[in-house]
C-alpha cells in the first residue's frame, strides 16, 4: 500500500506566508502590490531564481524627506542606506533593478554581503521618500547607515534549529565513533513497512540518542538494551 503524500500547504506567492485555501492567494495588499511592481518591470523571474522567501512587506516609516543628502556637481542626489531582510543573491537582483526602473533613479550598487545600498537620483523628479518607500513595498527594510535595525527574527529561528541539530548529530557521530550505537542493518522507511533500527551497545549512549531521536523527521524503531561491556 503506497503512503499518502502529505496535504499541500497553500502559500502567498510573495513571501510565502501559508494561507487558507486549496490555492496561493496573496496574504496582503502588500504582497500583491510587490508582486506587481516586480512583474510590471519585467522581473517574473525573481520568483523562479530566488532561494528563499522575502519578509512580508509592512510599509514605510520614518521622514525620509528630512534626511540631508549630497548634491554632486551635476545636480543628482546620493545616499548610502542599509537594507535589511536580504535572503538571498535574488533579494539583492530584484531589488537593484526594480529601482534602476523607477523613472529618476540613476543609479544603484546594493551589496548582499553588507546589505549596504548606494543610490543616485534626479531630486527633481524623484524624493528620499519614494526610494525608500521602493524599497519597502518589496519587503525590505531600508535606514539609515548608522540606526539600529530591528533583529531578523527569522534568522535566529534558522541559526537556533541549525545549532540545535547540528549539536545532536555530532552527539550521534560522537557515539557512532566510540562504539556506543551501532546501526543494525535495515532499510530507509518504504511502503514495504521495514526501517532503520539503532542498537545502543552502551548505556552511555542514551544521552546522545534521546536527543537525536526527537529530531529526526522520519521514524526509528530502538531495539532493545545490549551491555558488551567487560565491566559488567
Amino acid at each position: 500500500m503506497e503512503a499518502e503524500a502529505p496535504p499541500r500547504i497553500s502559500r502567498c506567492p510573495h513571501c510565502g506566508t501559508p494561507v487558507e485555501g486549496p490555492k496561493d492567494v496573496f496574504c496582503c495588499s502588500g504582497c500583491e502590490m510587490a508582486a506587481a511592481i516586480i512583474r510590471s518591470a519585467g522581473l517574473d523571474s525573481y520568483y523562479l531564481q530566488r532561494e528563499a522567501f522575502p519578509p512580508r512587506p509592512e510599509g514605510g516609516g520614518g521622514d525620509w524627506d528630512a534626511v540631508p543628502v549630497a548634491l554632486d556637481n551635476d545636480g543628482m542626489a546620493e545616499i548610502r542606506l542599509q537594507v535589511d531582510g536580504l535572503r538571498c543573491a535574488s533579494c539583492v537582483w530584484v531589488t537593484e533593478n526594480v529601482l534602476q526602473r523607477t523613472e529618476g533613479v540613476e543609479e544603484v550598487t546594493l551589496s548582499y554581503a553588507t546589505g549596504r545600498a548606494r543610490v543616485r537620483w534626479d531630486p527633481e523628479r524623484l524624493k528620499l521618500s519614494d526610494v525608500a518607500g521602493r524599497i519597502s513595498t518589496l519587503g525590505y527594510r531600508p535606514r539609515i547607515l548608522g540606526e539600529e535595525g530591528a533583529p531578523d527574527t527569522d534568522l535566529l529561528v534558522r541559526l537556533g534549529v541549525s545549532a540545535f541539530a547540528a549539536a545532536n548529530i555530532m552527539m550521534l557521530s560522537a557515539a557512532l565513533y566510540t562504539g556506543w550505537v551501532g546501526c543494525i542493518h535495515g532499510t530507509w522507511p518504504s511502503s514495504s513497512g521495514s526501517a532503520w533500527r539503532l542498537e545502543p551497545r552502551w548505556p552511555s549512549g542514551a544521552p546522545s540518542l534521546s536527543l537525536w531521536l526527537p529530531s529526526a523527521d522520519f521514524g526509528t524503531e530502538c531495539s532493545t538494551w545490549t551491555c558488551p561491556s567487560p565491566w559488567v
